[in-house]
């Protein structure tokens, strides 16, 4: 069954295992360790962990919160405060994973049958819910929802293997995969986000590593950084320029890759850095860490400084999402291990 920690985090730092090497080291970086931005804390109610995932242009978040006793929901919390509460009926877990600017939403819903599967869904800006699952699926999972209500994501089939999927409005499923992923358990094409005009973002499992670009035409472009051994993208803007991890020497760096395919390599010293998501400005969100010591959030922006936060009493803090003002929401751990969302607003 899903895990009451965040999910989306196990996708940052699967970095380290695709990189294979989570050591500190010290690079080369310019990093401001103000907090120069008041930070938001807050939990829907009845949670005892709240885990954002997604913000729109206008400020209205989307994630799931664990109530405590077995259930997951999903929320969407209004530039007021408000929250709208809502699930998949008869899930044990629902978990809304993106928000689109008109404000639809998709994620994926747990069932209780053995062995828990995993289905996609869509909630309309209406507040109905569509649910699917890729032909031959065992598990699906939307990551990211386009303007055109086009859901993106991974599914995994009978063998194991995960392919990646966009899922349209009108309900249409395309698969697809990059050019000679690989087919066994644990191998295939993983697509991890989408943008607003509809290009994915993933990386191939197999037995080598492959950062893709799939256009909205449908070509599969490979994402090269030179100076990057290995290349894990996580997050793409409007424009189509790519943010992600990159592995220099055996860590952890994080890069900006335009569609033109000019790139940056940029370091936090002494840490590895997980980067996450980026707007169309060119504001990258994400968090680094200095050993086994705890995770801090970051925003780097465009010309390149790198400012550091963490929300009052946080142990660990991980960015999820970042909006074209700049809002970046996400989630932190405190001292009892309890989980609360936060938003934060740079300056």
């Amino acid at each position: 069954m899903t895990s009451n920690k965040r999910i989306s985090r196990l996708a940052f730092k699967a970095g380290c295992v695709l990189i294979g090497s989570c050591l500190a080291g010290s690079l080369a970086g310019q990093t401001d360790n103000a907090n120069p931005a008041t930070i938001v804390t807050f939990d829907p109610p009845g949670s005892a962990q709240t885990f954002p995932e997604g913000i729109n242009s206008s400020g209205v978040i989307a994630g799931y919160y664990y109530d405590g006793v077995g259930q997951y929901y999903s929320f969407l919390r209004e530039p007021n405060g408000t929250f709208v509460i809502f699930d998949v009926p008869g899930a044990i877990g629902t978990y809304a994973r993106s928000i689109n600017d008109n404000g639809a939403v998709a994620g994926y819903y747990q069932t209780a049958t053995y062995p828990y599967p995993q289905y996609g869904f869509v909630r309309g800006p209406d507040g109905t819910i569509a649910t699917f699952n890729a032909p031959g699926a065992t598990n699906t999972f939307p990551y990211g929802i386009d303007n055109n209500g086009t859901a993106a994501g991974s599914y995994w089939d009978v063998n194991g293997a995960s392919h990646g999927f966009l899922r349209n409005a009108g309900g249409e499923l395309i698969a697809f995969d990059v050019p000679g992923a690989g087919t066994t358990s644990g191998e295939g094409t993983v697509a991890v986000d989408i943008n607003v005009a509809g290009a994915v973002i993933g990386y191939d499992t197999g037995s080598k590593s492959y950062a893709f670009l799939r256009v909205y035409s449908g070509q599969i472009v490979p994402i090269d950084v030179s100076g990057c051994s290995v290349t894990l993208p996580t997050g793409i803007n409007g424009s189509g320029t790519v943010t992600g991890i990159c592995a220099v020497d055996g860590l952890n760096s994080g890069f900006v890759r335009a569609l033109s395919g000019e790139s940056t390599i940029y370091s936090i010293p002494g840490a590895n850095v997980f980067s996450a998501v980026i707007n169309i400005s060119g504001t990258v969100a994400g968090f680094y860490a200095v050993g086994n010591q705890p995770d801090h959030g970051y925003w780097r922006s465009a010309g390149g400084t790198i400012h550091s936060f963490d929300p009052p009493g946080s142990i660990d803090t991980y960015p999820a999402a970042i909006n074209n003002s700049g809002t970046i929401t996400g989630s932190y751990d405190d001292a009892s291990y309890g989980t609360h969302g936060f938003l934060i607003s740079p300056s």
